[in-house]
């Protein structure tokens, strides 16, 4: 497998296609499978040329196209402003795939479900073998995510996928583009062989704070008590007692989660040991607590507080330590400057611990993996798919 990537911040629409190609053929010898193409709107009025002329220059098999506010590339992030962040895949066993099917298919019938299970083996006919890997591209307000996830654990469920519901302001923002002639879609997947060997990698923003509790009073959304303590009461205390003063703020900026712990026979917990869940509402009479979703009496839970720093630490530590070949990202929408302090961070880390030749992205709605049968999505995390080979 060859990969090789390029970026360009140059505002001038024209220039900026010529750094791309010229970036990507200087590194590539041959002819590549698939081009993926990461665009900001300021480009808005020629992102049609530009397109179409690196379609033309570079000549991939096939190719897309997302408009993202923002890119990122090797060692950088573009947050704001024009910019394109473009990678080239050389491989044998690599092959895009248009899902966008798969928005008008019914698993509830027969009839649908039927064609659904037809591609089943359509996939694997057309890659020539089994597949390894899949990453996933698709537009929240136009694809079932929770559908073809189903369907991808009944018929794929070894496939790990890595992917992004990409950022959109609803059903008639158009942001992901086929081919040459932009094909509007509603999902792009990249679909890889044996041969490809792609690490899945997820890291959460959060850090546990305090100590696990078990729920001990929950009605529907809203718990009552953790571990017959009042949950507003002991968070106070936490707070006063064993917080320092950024974390506050932290608190105070809405960064406080609770974390219901997925398998309560840990004794202690890392970030994806739990499902985290948004709090919504207090009520300060009765000192409860009121979260994003139902939670079970008996449920073990944890108060857990986005952080850069652990945002950092957790990202290095689940890359691990081997170098890569290249690396495809999808931070969540706010993890950015705004949210580490610093721009860059996320594409710095990347680069610092594996240090890939190749590296292209976009900031994401919502950052998802699927692996051993288990869907990870949260806010504020990031997905990636690691070239290991």
């Amino acid at each position: 497998m060859k990969v090789t990537s390029a970026l360009t911040q140059h505002p001038e629409a024209a220039q900026a296609v010529g750094e791309i190609a010229g970036q990507i053929l200087e590194s590539s010898s041959s002819q590549p499978n698939i081009l993926l193409n990461f665009i900001t709107p300021a480009y808005e009025n020629d992102i049609s040329e530009i397109n179409k002329t690196l379609y033309d220059l570079i000549n991939p098999f096939s190719s897309f196209t997302c408009i993202s506010e923002g890119i990122i590339g090797i060692n950088q992030e573009v947050e704001i402003g024009p910019g394109i962040s473009s990678m080239a895949l050389n491989c044998d066993d690599a092959i895009m795939l248009d899902l966008s099917f798969f928005s008008t298919l019914n698993l509830k019938s027969e009839t649908d479900k039927q064609e659904w299970t037809s591609y089943s083996t359509t996939w694997s006919d057309a890659l020539g073998q089994t597949p390894s890997f899949m990453i996933l591209i698709a537009n929240p307000f136009r694809f079932d995510i929770g559908s073809y996830m189903q369907w991808h654990e009944e018929y794929f469920g070894d496939v790990p996928v890595i992917g992004s519901l990409m950022y959109g302001t609803g059903p008639q923002d158009q942001r992901l583009f086929a081919g040459e002639n932009m094909k509007l879609v509603t999902a792009i997947a990249l679909l890889f062989g044996q041969q490809s060997v792609v690490k899945p990698v997820y890291s959460y923003s959060f850090s546990p704070v305090g100590e696990p509790f078990t729920v001990t009073g929950a009605e529907e959304a809203e718990i009552i008590s953790l571990g017959n303590k009042n949950p507003l009461d002991y968070l106070i205390r936490l707070a006063t007692t064993k917080f320092s003063k950024n974390q506050i703020r932290l608190v105070n900026n809405g960064m406080l989660k609770l974390g219901k712990v997925i398998n309560d026979s840990k004794l202690t917990f890392r970030p994806d040991d739990f499902i985290p869940l948004d709090i919504i509402g207090v009520k300060q009479d009765i000192g409860s607590l009121i979260v994003e979703s139902t939670i079970e009496i008996g449920s073990t839970v944890q108060f857990l507080l986005d952080d850069p720093v652990s945002a950092s630490n957790d990202f290095a530590d689940v890359l691990g330590a081997n170098k890569a070949k290249a690396a495809i990202l999808f931070p969540n929408e706010f993890r950015g400057k705004g949210f580490f302090g610093k721009p860059h961070q996320d594409a710095k880390t990347l680069s610092t611990t594996i240090a890939p030749n190749a590296v292209c992205g976009h900031f994401s709605k919502l950052p998802f993996c699927y692996s051993n049968r288990i869907v990870q999505q949260s806010k504020n995390a990031i997905s990636v798919a690691v070239f290991e080979s």
